[in-house]
C-alpha cells in the first residue's frame, strides 16, 4: 500500500457533506415533530389549528437544528484533523 492524500481529502469532503445533511435532517425531523405537537396542543386548548401548526413547526425545526449542529460540528472537526494531517505530511516530505 502507498500513501494517497486524495483518499483522506475525499473522506473529509464526505464528512462535510454528511454534516450539512445532519443539520437539514434536524430541521426537517424537528419541524415535523413540532408540527405534530403544535397541532395536538392547538386542538387541546382551542387555538387556531394553523397557528399551533406554524409555531410548533418553527420551534421544532429550531430545536432540531440546534441538536444536530453539535454533531455536525464534530464531523467537521474530524475532517479538519484529517486535512491537517495531510498538510503536515506534505510539509514534512519537502
Amino acid at each position: 500500500m502507498t500513501y494517497d492524500p486524495h483518499v483522506i481529502q475525499e473522506m473529509a469532503g464526505r464528512l462535510y457533506a454528511q454534516a450539512a445533511r445532519l443539520v437539514f435532517l434536524g430541521v426537517f425531523l424537528g419541524g415535523l415533530l413540532g408540527l405534530t405537537a403544535g397541532i395536538t396542543i392547538a386542538l387541546s386548548v382551542s387555538l387556531p389549528l394553523l397557528v399551533g401548526a406554524f409555531v410548533g413547526a418553527l420551534l421544532g425545526g429550531a430545536l432540531g437544528a440546534a441538536a444536530m449542529e453539535q454533531r455536525a460540528l464534530a464531523l467537521k472537526f474530524q475532517a479538519q484533523l484529517a486535512l491537517c494531517q495531510v498538510q503536515i505530511e506534505m510539509n514534512t516530505r519537502k
